[in-house]
């Protein structure tokens, strides 16, 4: 019990900074355009790094464990015999009994040999037993701890299979049996009952058929309440009804799983084409697919880092309409759209035509913005205690004369005339969206097969659901296929030397003299028992102190020179080579280009940093130690069984060649199985990462059946290579044994036919090999075989590394800017023509020629889509360049390393990113402020009261629980401490309220009015201030002047006029009184 509390303690410890490093890693991968765009690449490299670095320590302590658990198994195969052989000499001497002959001699280290091994298994397993039991223990500690409680009450009367509407019924106004969609009777909500609740004494009813909207300041609770619906943020008290459980949810930050665009929208769904061309066009999205090169089949990316924020939210949005639930519950979901989409999208859902109002939908519609408030049939209020400060209608509440309603200029009608724009998207044409025109490119480059194409036709086709179906074909899998070699089949020297040029040549050298020393040391003493025993024949028990004492120090050596090469290995190798391909992956990742990510899911990357080098850590290196010492040992085996019979020997050649032949035909099958089993786990992890981001909207959509079908599909595959991995190794030891017999057999003939002429020592020295040889050579082909197969994990990350995924860094951009570069924040724009992606035919921005001075505050208008996120990303060098150029102070910024502009520039980016770690790491990632420089800043973004009561700089940001507005204002913190002459904008303020974005505009005309801005922006009244402005369509500038010359032209104007004029209209209630 002692030793196995040791063991699941110091294993323990290693698993939690494991799950750190990974959890780290997860967010970094998840996050990479903020993590580009605000210049962190050097920062979260020391980061991880250190936290790699941290977890290798810890594991010091299992690993040593090991060691002295390898130790303690061959103390009693290699001192047994010596104590034994010492008592029998000293009593047969004491007592003139018969001394030690070959006969005694050989039967006994037989007899030793038969059991030392079994014997030693069985100690060398105790601690990958208890390392289980500890892995037992903690998934059971997982599986007891305490589950989530759903504590909101469901109408009894509701039908069990409302859950799951069959979308063919047509729309009934059936009388609900329940008065309210939802309702909160005197709850509070929040994570901890030890701490004050999140929202407090919260009472409200959600109607039926209604549009129903929650508003209130920055950080007041908005979306805590609408997960409190969801049953995800625990009710300290109080209670919630629910009156259906046909829900459909769209958070605040889209979630998306990895796929295409139409799986997206499915979800679990079947595919219906008017009913998914209807909502393709009410939430804008059909301009967009005709725009994409393979329409709504083009891939998203892995959280859908391939999709503009407008774009993710929509498809989002698309998803909860698609649907068609009772209840839909929408979570601010119009705040990252421009004035026209925002207006088209709003109308065709909410309108008196619109979807959720024919379809009679309660929506309950969560809202930073005011402006829409007139066309809610019912208000909620809370304000930034946590309380609901006002409910009703608006009419009421906008008559009160007081409270948040009121102090807004809103008009007291809502104006229902409203003509969503013709898109041109019909239903005939959704067959064109559907079918690609072009081949997807896999991450290697090579077209996908035809049966990819037969798997995209059966994923679209109307009888089969998109992302339910259990024969579903991951993109990694297809991957896997294409990146097979045939490196993978016979093996590559080169990877051996790749190993250990990472470890050191000297680390190398003295494992080997280690392991040398110890093989030496328990194989020549059988020859020296057999000399000892000849000598015993003339002169029996004399001079047994030089005869035991060489035994006994035989054995200290061997244990010696086994601490040496194990500690060797272990200790200083796996540290060494651990480090070295995790800064090597890191290195990778983050110097690859946004294509990458958009290509590759992020299970397939995450795969890299888990598996693959928890088998460079654990695995390989034990695999690598007992190949050679089982080497070494079979080479002193022969040699031993030659020197007792030297026909014997004869068959060595014959054996080899059987052995070579074996172990290089079960090779070919079994490196491809370990390849496969390792690559088809990449899914699995993919959905797990992508499910945890997304619980809460699985929970709420019912998708925990088909997610879970999914996941026990994508199991099944992975286990299907395991199980075939053991299939071929009993294949292995089968032959193996036989071989071992044959040579057996012949050893026998040779010495039944050779009677008389073969010493009988030398015929026990034989016999007894031939039993160790036996297991030996087994041993061999099984180590050598599980070391060819682990190594595959070095040659995946040599393959990632080196050749697999591109730099982004280019020949050519090596130039170092001066010191205080930008000095002055001039932007020049030539011809620039660029794509997100490298070897995209369509780019997304064209000819793009600008000017912008030294200080002057730009922004960037135009419709959702229009490539204002891909221009401000042109200037973080994060798009590929086709032609043209970006100069900053007559700098070309293609001429300077990527990170170092990325550090120069100060970026604040759409949605905010947050590093794993302290609020002063997160305030100031580069560590160029003081501690009251960073409190300033986030005093000014008022932050700093919640940043207090948490405890201060040095408290984990995660513990802060920030709300979406409350992230983009630390983010602007960020900005503030943060030394430059450029500020750039990307729809930083989209999810803040009308009073705290007013602030915030103020907060920045006043720290950055010497700074050069260019702001991508939706709401217009905050930029007219600006210098100029410029408008975006379709990747082309349409206009490029001063906003009040633009909307001040004649007639109808330019689209910058039109986007004015409408947001007018709409936004001037945004303005408080």
């Amino acid at each position: 019990m002692v030793a196995m509390n040791f063991i699941v303690s110091r294993q323990a410890m290693w698993l939690e900074a494991i799950e750190k490093r990974i959890s780290a890693t997860s967010a970094m991968l998840s996050s990479m355009k903020g993590v580009k765009m605000c210049g962190l690449k050097d920062t979260l490299m020391a980061s991880m790094q250190k936290l790699r670095v941290d977890e290798l320590r810890i594991s010091k302590r299992f690993r040593k464990l090991i060691i002295w658990n390898m130790v303690f198994a061959y103390v009693t195969q290699v001192f047994a015999p010596v104590l034994t052989f010492a008592i029998f000499s000293v009593r047969a001497r004491d007592t003139g009994d018969r001394t030690l002959d070959t006969a005694r001699v050989f039967t006994a280290l037989s007899l030793f040999a038969l059991l030392s091994e079994p014997l030693a298994s069985l100690v060398m397993s105790l601690a990958t037993f208890l390392g289980s039991v500890g892995s037992f223990s903690r998934i059971q500690n997982f599986l007891q701890s305490d589950e989530r409680q759903d504590p909101r009450k469901r109408d009894p009367h509701m039908s069990s299979s409302e859950h799951s509407l069959d979308m063919a019924l047509p729309i009934v106004d059936v009388e609900k049996p329940s008065p309210h969609a939802i309702v909160i009777d005197q709850a509070d909500f929040g994570w901890d009952i030890e701490k004050s609740p999140i929202l407090s004494d919260i009472s409200l009813s959600v109607p039926w058929r209604q549009l129903t909207m929650v508003v209130g300041p920055v950080g007041c609770g908005k979306s805590v309440l609408l997960q409190s619906i969801l049953g995800e943020v625990p009710s300290l008290s109080g209670s919630v009804h629910l009156g259906s459980t046909s829900v459909a949810y769209c958070s605040q930050d889209p979630w998306h799983m990895n796929g295409t665009i139409k799986e997206a929208i499915l979800g679990t769904a079947e595919y219906d084409p008017k009913w998914y061309a209807k909502v393709l066009r009410a939430c804008a999205l059909g301009r967009d697919l005709k725009e994409l090169p393979n329409g709504d089949s083009s891939r998203i990316g892995s959280g859908g880092i391939a999709l503009s924020g407008g774009q993710s939210q929509r498809i989002a949005l698309a998803r909860a309409v698609y649907a068609r639930r009772e209840i839909v519950i929408l979570d601010d979901v119009l705040s990252g759209l421009d004035t026209s989409t925002e207006n088209h999208v709003f109308h065709s859902l909410f309108g008196e035509k619109g979807i959720f109002t024919e379809r009679k939908s309660t929506v309950l519609l969560v809202s930073s913005s005011v402006k829409r408030l007139p066309y809610a049939g019912y208000v909620v209020c809370l304000d930034p205690s946590g309380t609901v400060s006002a409910q009703g209608t608006f009419d009421e509440l906008h008559s009160a004369g007081t409270g948040y309603v009121s102090t807004f200029s809103l008009p007291s009608r809502a104006d229902w005339n409203f003509r969503a724009e013709d898109d041109n998207f019909s239903d005939d044409e959704i067959t064109d969206v559907d079918r690609p025109k072009e081949l997807h490119e896999t991450d290697s480059g090579t077209s996908v097969s035809k049966s990819s194409r037969e798997r995209a036709s059966r994923s679209r086709s109307p009888e089969r659901g998109t992302s339910s179906s259990p024969e579903l074909q991951t993109d990694e899998e297809i991957d896997a296929i294409n990146t097979l070699d045939s490196g993978r089949q016979t093996g590559d020297v080169q990877i051996y030397m790749y190993y250990i040029k990472s470890v050191g040549v000297w680390p190398t050298l003295i494992f080997i003299f280690g392991i040398v020393a110890f093989v030496f040391c328990i194989s020549f003493p059988t020859v020296w028992v057999q000399w000892w025993a000849a000598e015993n024949e003339i002169r029996p028990n004399d001079n047994l102190g030089y005869w035991i004492g060489l035994y006994a120090m035989f054995g200290g050596i061997a244990i010696l020179g086994l601490i040496v090469g194990c500690w060797q290995m272990i200790i200083k190798m796996v540290p060494l080579s651990g480090e070295k391909f995790h800064l090597a992956l890191l290195k990778t990742v983050l110097s690859a280009p946004m294509s990458f990510f958009v290509k590759t899911d992020t299970g397939v990357t995450m795969n890299r940093f888990s598996q693959d080098l928890q088998l460079i850590d654990m695995e390989l290196p034990i695999a690598a130690l007992n190949t050679f010492t089982t080497f070494i040992l079979c080479i002193a085996q022969m040699a031993l069984i030659g020197v007792g019979s030297i026909y014997a020997a004869i068959s060595f050649p014959i054996v080899l060649i059987t052995l070579y032949l074996v172990q290089k035909f079960y090779l070919r099958t079994s490196r491809q199985i370990r390849l496969i089993d390792i690559e088809t786990k990449a899914p699995l992890y993919s959905l797990f990462e992508e499910s945890l981001r997304g619980i809460a909207t699985i929970r709420a959509f019912g998708w925990q059946d088909a997610l879970e079908k999914k996941n026990h599909t994508l199991l099944n595959r992975s286990m299907k290579p395991f199980y075939l991995m053991y299939a071929v190794q009993r294949w292995l030891t089968l032959v193996l044994d036989l071989l071992v017999a044959a040579i057996a057999v012949l050893l026998i003939i040779l010495v039944v036919h050779l009677r008389g002429t073969v010493a009988a020592g030398g015929v026990g020295l034989a016999l007894l090999n031939v039993i160790q040889f036996s297991q030996s050579v087994k041993l061999l082909v099984t180590f050598w075989t599980t070391l060819e197969t682990q190594i595959g994990s070095v040659a995946r990350i040599k393959s990632f590394t080196s050749t697999a995924v591109p730099s982004e860094d280019l020949p050519g951009e090596d130039q170092t800017p001066p010191s205080n570069w930008p000095q002055k924040g001039a932007i020049e724009i030539k011809n620039f023509t660029a794509a997100y992606n490298e070897g995209d035919s369509d780019p997304v921005l064209k000819d793009i020629t600008l000017s912008i001075a030294a200080g002057e505050k730009v922004a960037v208008c135009g419709r959702t889509g229009s490539g204002k996120t891909c221009l401000v990303s042109s200037l973080f060098r994060m798009t590929s360049t086709h032609s043209g150029s970006i100069s900053i102070d007559g700098v070309d910024t293609s001429t300077i390393p990527r990170e170092d502009v990325r550090r120069r520039l100060v970026g604040v980016p759409q949605h905010p990113f947050l590093l794993k770690g302290s609020v002063r790491l997160n305030a100031d990632p580069l560590g160029q402020a003081t501690d009251a420089q960073i409190q300033t800043a986030l005093q000014e973004v008022k932050v700093w009261d919640i940043v207090h009561k948490s405890g201060g700089l040095d408290a984990d940001i995660d513990a802060l629980n920030l709300s979406q507005g409350q992230k983009q204002l630390f983010c602007l913190a960020r900005a503030i401490v943060r030394p430059g002459n450029i500020l750039v904008l990307d729809e930083a303020t989209s999810t803040l309220d009308g009073k705290t974005e007013e602030m915030v505009q103020r907060l920045i005309r006043r720290k950055f009015c010497d700074y050069t801005i260019l702001a991508v922006a939706h709401r217009l009244d905050t930029i007219m201030d600006f210098d100029k402005v410029v408008v975006l369509d379709k990747g082309k500038v349409v206009e490029f002047d001063s906003p009040w010359k633009l909307v001040e032209e004649e007639g109808e104007g330019g689209m910058f006029k039109k986007l004015w004029l409408r947001s007018v209209e709409d936004d001037i209630e945004d303005v408080p009184e």
